[in-house]
């Protein structure tokens, strides 16, 4: 549970709040409560870091409600804040609202209110922890605390291949996110009285929800967690989903999201889309598939030193053949791509960076949904190994044409459904080259810029037209699903877009012109 500071001058009426929450709610508790805004002050001096929500009357002695939420604005701003208010005092609760609190609630109060605005304090607050329990790992060391209810669910998704590149690296597939509609998949599955949180991560290509069965003991979350993968694997993209059958604790729920991220690293397959119930053990092939794989990358190696070229063309089909039809997971098929790609680098060119290689090949999995888009992304790597198989864009000037080009469509297109893949059968190329060479220019890659213009675009409409709505800026910008829009935002910016509107926004008060 989460700790309530309640603060109310009149005592029958705070009497009565603190039974209707710990009656009707097993999210929150009531831990301290305070008679008027100083008190609530003195007493956030010392506990602030206990409480995770202020429900706070407006018409207060000594100090009022407002004064109490500038106070805690400036001092703790990690503490939402909840106003209670009667009609009479509405502007009061409009004003409150434009200092940043949260919601308020009408008085006398409706218990369905109640536990609707509690549910939405509980998301944030909920995600702000699992955060924070991530980042520092020991900062919940007991996790056998009774008093924290184990009522959670996790699952984790991976879209398309596992994130092989350092944190934040932005890839085309998480655009795919877009189409998804997952919120209106998972609302259509649960109950109007249960409910979710997405959680935004360190790479975009992996989404992780937590799910809340509001006192659903028995609920069969097997076929919750199937019936959900299969709304999603109507798309194109395939998708690894892994969820804990085990009910997690808010103080347990990080260390199960790294033990999911870890499976999904050993389990993910190129190409096909999975569904798995976690369980603390990796997977083992055979021996004889490892030989075979040994064999294989040895004789591409023979034929690269040979530079015989269709042979080597060949043998990389027979390789990826193989490691399809045995379903080797993708840290597999990379650890071997790696090995191919150094040897023949250091008998193509020793004294060639391997690391910018490494970042091309990492590119060829990345954008490679499919085996098939995986031989063809590593033949555009390979074939500038090859001596004197450098094709006519090896020049610097036309590379830099290239880009330049590229770039002219992107600044006239970004606000479309764009994508590197789409890019590269415009400009016919593989998306693996063309990324590569954009970033040898940009040092950043087509995706990463497309986003960049998006961003600054949504930026411009939010500081300029604070009317429109979240949703319209996204369409605008060329993002068709509001939430992932959201996401990329805040991944972007710090900031949600309705933070950013009411920080930036022309004429608003608090505004920056």
């Amino acid at each position: 549970m989460l700790n309530i500071l309640l603060v109310e001058d009149e005592p029958p009426i705070l009497r009565g709040i603190k039974n209707a929450i710990n009656r009707h709610t097993d999210l929150f508790t009531v831990t301290a409560s305070a008679y008027n805004g100083q008190q609530a002050i003195e007493y956030l001096a010392k506990h602030a870091q206990e409480i995770h929500l202020v429900i706070t009357d407006i018409q207060m002695p000594v100090v009022n409600g407002l004064d109490l939420i500038r106070h805690i604005r400036a001092n703790h701003p990690h503490i939402p804040c909840v106003i209670l208010t009667g009609y009479s005092d509405f502007n009061y609760a409009q004003e409150a609202l434009r200092l940043g609190a949260f919601d308020y609630l009408l008085k006398p109060i409706d218990i369905p209110a109640l536990k609707d605005v509690l549910k939405k304090v509980f998301q944030q607050k909920g995600v702000d922890l699992i955060r924070h329990e991530m980042s520092n790992p020991s900062s919940f060391e007991d996790e056998s605390d009774d008093s924290v209810s184990r009522k959670h669910i996790v699952s984790s998704i991976c879209l398309g291949t596992y994130p092989i590149m350092p944190a934040g690296f932005a890839y085309p597939p998480t655009s795919q996110w877009n189409n998804f509609h997952l919120e209106d998949t998972l609302r259509e599955l649960l109950s109007p009285e249960d409910s979710y949180w997405l959680l935004d991560k360190k790479s975009d290509v992996i989404l992780d929800i937590i799910y809340t069965f509001d006192n659903k003991t028995d609920y069969d979350t097997r076929q919750f967690q199937h019936r959900l993968f299969q709304s999603l694997s109507v798309y194109d993209v395939p998708i690894t989903l892994v969820w804990k059958e085990e009910r997690q604790s808010i103080k347990t729920i990080g260390k199960s999201i790294r033990e999911l991220h870890q499976f999904l690293s050993t389990h993910v397959l190129i190409g096909k889309s999975g569904i798995h119930l976690w369980q603390d053990n990796p997977p083992s092939l055979p021996r004889a598939l490892y030989q075979s794989l040994d064999d294989i990358t040895a004789s591409l190696i023979e034929m690269f030193e040979q530079s015989h070229i269709t042979s080597f063309r060949n043998q990389l089909k027979e390789l990826l053949r193989y490691m399809n039809k045995h379903h080797c997971p993708q840290h597999i098929v990379v650890k071997y791509l790696y090995q191919l790609t150094d040897t023949c680098l250091s008998k193509a060119n020793p004294a060639d960076d391997f690391h910018r290689y490494e970042d091309a090949l990492c590119d060829a999995v990345m954008l490679s949904n499919d085996y098939a888009t995986l031989y063809e992304n590593l033949m555009s790597l390979f074939m500038e190994l090859f001596p004197g198989e450098q094709d006519s864009m090896s020049s610097v000037s036309s590379r830099e044409q290239l880009v330049y080009t590229v770039d002219n469509y992107i600044r006239s297109n970004f606000n479309q459904p764009l994508t590197t893949q789409l890019l590269a059968e415009t400009f016919n190329f593989t998306p693996a080259y063309l990324s590569r060479i954009y970033r040898e220019f940009k040092n950043m890659t087509p995706y990463e810029y497309i986003t960049t213009l998006r961003i600054q675009k949504a930026e411009h409409l939010f500081r300029t037209e604070p009317s429109l709505k979240i949703k319209d800026v996204s369409a605008l910008v060329g993002y068709e699903d509001s939430f992932y829009f959201s996401k990329v935002f805040k991944k972007a910016t710090g900031l949600t877009p309705k933070q950013y509107t009411q920080k930036y926004a022309k004429g608003n008060p608090s505004g920056s012109h």
